[in-house]
């Protein structure tokens, strides 16, 4: 009787674990990333800079280095950068144990692109929905 009640208890554990996992946004939580909460500024970098810090391709050479660049230059930051619109992309999700259930996703070209097949930049907007 006791093993029966171990399982269920492990079962039970295990899908909380499994939908709070599936539901929460990954977030690195390191020092050498953190920063003091600083005051949005507007930046001069190009995307031909971030490119040339922070790319696909930089990513794959040194990933931890191509964080680095990026929290220290362009998180939290505006910049302005002309691309090309591509396609929106929305969606409704039926079932939701923990809001979200709304976004939308606007699709951006830039020039010179990554790659060829896929967008550059994905704006994501998301509309929080409560039980």
């Amino acid at each position: 009787m006791e093993r029966i009640y171990a399982i269920i208890l492990i079962f039970i554990i295990s899908t909380v674990s499994i939908v709070y996992v599936y539901n929460k946004p990954f977030t690195i939580h390191h020092s050498f990333f953190e920063r003091p909460m600083e005051e949005s500024q507007v930046i001069d970098k190009t995307w031909v800079n971030f490119l040339d810090s922070c790319s696909g391709e930089k990513i794959i050479e040194n990933q931890v280095h191509a964080l680095h660049e990026f929290s220290q230059l362009y998180e939290n930051n505006i910049v302005s950068w002309d691309g090309y619109y591509i396609d929106t992309k929305t969606k409704h999700k039926d079932f939701s144990m923990f809001g979200n259930d709304h976004f939308m996703s606007i699709l951006v070209k830039m020039d010179p692109s990554e790659s060829e097949n896929f967008a550059d930049i994905v704006l994501s907007i998301s509309q929080e929905g409560y039980i």
